[in-house]
């Protein structure tokens, strides 16, 4: 199988190196082609809360308030477990269906996902499915699976430069400290499969009428992590060295060409069955060591089956300072050679485990020192893809849950003249967080989507304790929504109009 394809990507300027702000701000300031947008109030908790039952009220009120607690959220592994001891596995069940399983998660499967997809559809909120099961493997599991101690790269003389790509026993554990998204850690080529059967039932399950269904895969899941790295150390030298990768088969050895020509046909697999059940794949970003090698797998699925319409998204993180960069290079790509660029932007999932493994091991940190030069970043990138989406050249998701990132894409939406009927430009937000902002967006006519996590409630436990951890570093956003919940509550009760 050849893994390359016709893709080509170098290091040549495509576009500017950074993206061009200031020539954004030109271009769109004095535009007379922006239209009248509607633009939801996020205050109006009576609005936003309209379809929520008081009983349903007062479970996210409770369960975004303990998230606040910090001895709560800090221990919650802890308290999970004494939690199992103390109860029955039926009474466990029972109680975190009530509280933070009932309010983050779908369901079980996907039988009682469809219920809850149909309530959001009828508010006019579209789904992304997302198995959110985990395996609770032990550390020494983990680290025996990169194959020994800390491998060492070993290509033409790789340079200090390289020690992002390298692999290093004690950051084989992924999960701490506590991302905002999974880990998967690869146990053999069997578990692979079982992970591509699950993600095959996921788009199945995921087909809608108008073919808005999306269905969320993580690469490593897919194939060996070791190897992404691997590979990703090696896309990383020769865009270095050579300033393309066009030879990157010949810098791998036979077993990694077999171990990547396995990932690449399961993500084929996977895209085959997306195009003939109307359904896209949206590939998520994962940690900056690997992501070399995920953009690349990924924009060759792009490139084969995004001809004429968008079915294969990547995801990029604009916490790292060259996501601005990666996503012009891949616009100009998709543009030179006739595909459609498809996109999920995010502030990024993995910074304080990024920015730890950087200052341990000595290279430079990814990832942007302040918030807000994140926030420029992230703006910035937002808009420049929006000037193309204009044209459905490209399609967009805007994954936020800021009040004030949902505002900015609709002001630029109004100032491109880009109609909110678009589905070229879509808002997306988790289930349980910042509700009142997917509801508004839907009841005005936005391309708006919930991630519904699903699977069994002790299998997704580790996913519920990221977003309790989550819920408590966010908690302006969370502070206000309580607010709104609480006043709407309050309302309710007293039976004001």
């Amino acid at each position: 199988m050849n893994i390359v394809r016709r893709l080509r990507l170098t290091n040549k300027s495509w576009l500017p190196g950074k993206l061009p702000i200031d020539d954004i701000a030109r271009r769109t300031a004095g535009s007379n082609v922006g239209q009248e947008i509607v633009m939801p109030d996020f205050r109006d908790g009576k609005t936003a809360y309209e379809k929520k039952t008081i009983g349903a009220l007062f479970r996210s009120y409770l369960v975004l308030k303990l998230c606040t607690v910090d001895k709560l959220v800090d221990n919650h592994k802890q308290l999970t477990a004494l939690g199992k001891r103390i109860l029955t596995p039926r009474l466990f069940s029972k109680l975190m269906k009530l509280t933070f399983y009932g309010h983050f998660v779908a369901g079980e499967d996907i039988t009682a996902v469809l219920p809850v997809r149909e309530h959001y559809q009828k508010l006019g909120i579209r789904s992304i499915l997302d198995y959110s099961v985990e395996e609770d493997l032990p550390e020494a599991t983990i680290k025996k699976s990169m194959g020994g101690n800390a491998e060492v790269d070993t290509f033409n003389g790789v340079d200090s430069n390289m020690k992002q790509f390298k692999a290093y026993e004690e950051f084989a554990d992924r999960r701490s400290p506590t991302p905002s998204a999974r880990s998967y850690f690869y146990s053999g080529e069997e578990k692979c499969d079982e992970n591509l059967e699950v993600f095959l039932q996921c788009i199945d399950a995921s087909v809608s009428e108008e073919g808005s269904g999306i269905a969320c895969v993580k690469v490593t899941a897919l194939g060996k992590t070791e190897v992404l790295r691997h590979v990703s150390s090696k896309l990383h030298y020769l865009l270095k060295k050579q300033g393309h990768y066009h030879n990157i088969q010949e810098a791998l050895s036979d077993e990694q060409r077999g171990q990547v020509e396995r990932i690449f046909a399961r993500m084929e697999q996977l895209s085959q069955r997306a195009v003939s059940r109307g359904v896209r794949v949206m590939y998520d970003a994962e940690q900056s060591y690997f992501q070399p090698a995920i953009r690349w797998l990924v924009l060759q699925q792009m490139q084969k089956y995004n001809t004429s319409k968008p079915v294969i998204y990547s995801t990029y993180q604009c916490y790292l300072k060259d996501a601005g960069k990666m996503v012009a290079e891949d616009m100009t790509l998709a543009q030179e050679q006739g595909f459609q660029f498809a996109a999920k932007l995010v502030r990024g999932a993995y910074m304080d485990q990024e920015r730890e493994r950087a200052a341990a091991i000595g290279y430079p940190d990814p990832i942007f020192p302040t918030y807000k030069d994140t926030e420029t970043s992230y703006h910035a990138t937002l808009e420049y893809v929006m000037r193309v989406a204009k044209t459905r050249q490209c399609s967009l998701v805007v994954a936020s849950h800021n009040e004030q990132t949902v505002n900015f894409v609709l002001s630029c939406m109004s100032k491109l003249g880009i109609e909110r009927e678009n589905p070229a430009v879509c808002f997306a937000q988790l289930l349980g967080m910042s509700d009142h902002v997917s509801y508004l967006l839907g009841k005005h006519g936005y391309f708006v989507y919930k991630y519904m996590p699903y699977g069994p409630v002790f299998d997704v436990l580790p996913y519920l304790g990221r977003r309790a951890v989550e819920n408590s570093s966010v908690s302006k956003g969370s502070e206000k929504e309580q607010k709104l919940m609480l006043a709407e509550i309050k309302r309710r009760l007293l039976r004001k109009p």
